[in-house]
């Protein structure tokens, strides 16, 4: 959701603000954007996962009727990437958000914003899209578009080239962008995934690389949370407030992230300017 058009701030994106009513009908119809651009250009079969927060976002009656949702939390063992096959000809990552370390990006983090201050892979700030997409090219699955802020785009065609990219705003500071009016933005990701899921079908798209070796540190919001990770069997602590966990593939690395969150949950600080300040 961070990444729509439309949408500039933390509190747009949390559930029970008063934004978050029209935060959702932004992100479904980006969604329904490239749900068609895919069916225009022959897709067959279309899984939407509903990945922002706690993944019941989407406004199942306004979802294009061609498209499935996979809507709940949690989701095990893949969260924002459940519902993936080794069959599927692509993936599409819809209103994506830059990294911890990304500067002028919209609501910049990875995985939580709650939990972890900085997620390195190799030595690497990593978001949400680098690890989603190695686990998708792990499976066989090309990642064909990815859209967001102009900085989230920016990072990703560098780490990524040949994925195509939609800058739907341009990131100015962590809760401030500017840009188009969201209908202008949604035809262009309806072109982009048209012309991405075309290639796709005709095995022109290649798998995004990943590294052969994942050694995964986070650093989280204070020591408590990091004692916590430590329950995770191979999490090794690196100081204080961050731990190190090594893997030979994207699969368990994902599942590690998740494991650190949702160990280390408890301990970690509330939003303050969000109803409840858990989310």
């Amino acid at each position: 959701m961070e990444g729509v058009a439309g949408i500039s701030h933390q509190r747009q994106t949390m559930r029970g603000t008063d934004d978050f009513a029209a935060a959702r009908a932004l992100m479904t119809a980006e969604v329904n954007a490239a749900v068609e651009g895919a069916l225009q250009a022959g897709a067959v079969e279309v899984l939407v996962n509903d990945a922002h927060g706690d993944m019941t976002n989407i406004v199942a009656s306004e979802l294009h009727p061609a498209a499935s949702l996979l809507s709940g939390w949690p989701k095990v063992p893949w969260a924002m990437m459940q519902g993936l096959r080794d069959d599927d000809v692509t993936a599409l990552f819809i209103g994506y958000h830059g990294a911890s370390d990304a500067a002028s990006a919209v609501v910049a983090h990875a995985f939580s914003s709650r939990t972890f201050m900085s997620l390195r892979v190799n030595g690497q700030e990593w978001g949400e899209a680098d690890l989603n997409a190695a686990l998708a090219s792990e499976r066989g699955v090309p990642l064909g578009l990815a859209t967001g802020d102009s900085a989230f785009c920016r990072a990703l065609a560098t780490r990524l080239p040949g994925v195509q990219t939609v800058a739907v705003k341009e990131g100015i500071g962590y809760g401030v962008s500017a840009g188009e009016h969201p209908a202008r933005a949604r035809a262009r990701i309806k072109e982009a995934a048209a012309r991405v899921v075309s290639r796709a079908l005709a095995g022109e798209l290649p798998l995004t690389p990943r590294p052969e070796r994942y050694a995964l540190e986070a650093m989280l919001a204070n020591a408590g949370a990091a004692d916590l990770c430590l329950l995770h069997p191979g999490t090794v602590r690196v100081d204080g407030r961050t731990v190190l966990r090594e893997d030979t593939s994207a699969d368990a690395t994902l599942r590690t992230v998740l494991a650190w969150q949702f160990l280390s949950s408890p301990l970690a600080p509330g939003h303050p300017m969000i109803p409840g300040g858990r989310a």
